[in-house]
């Protein structure tokens, strides 16, 4: 599986400095996490569990760019950075 990961630093004072948005636009996704490493996890984590889910239930699976989504290892997955400075 091949997809875009969009990380953007979160600007909200409810939040402690650091983190950060991972945005998948090809599954519709957000999620944050600590750094951009934990947004990276975070996003990576949702993504295995959303695709296992709509597998188990017969869904289609979205594609990014004509490349079919599955299967994947973190190490085939690009990304865009993203941050506010």
């Amino acid at each position: 599986m091949v997809f875009s990961i969009v990380y953007e630093q979160i600007d909200d004072a409810s939040l402690p400095p650091g983190y950060y948005y991972a945005h998948i636009p090809a599954l519709d996704l957000t999620t944050h996490g600590k750094g951009i490493e934990g947004a990276k996890t975070a996003a990576l984590d949702l993504a295995r569990l959303w695709i296992e889910e709509k597998r188990t239930h017969g869904e289609t699976i979205p594609v990014e760019a004509g490349k079919p989504m599955w299967p994947c290892t973190p190490v085939m997955c690009r990304k865009e950075h993203s941050a506010k400075s």
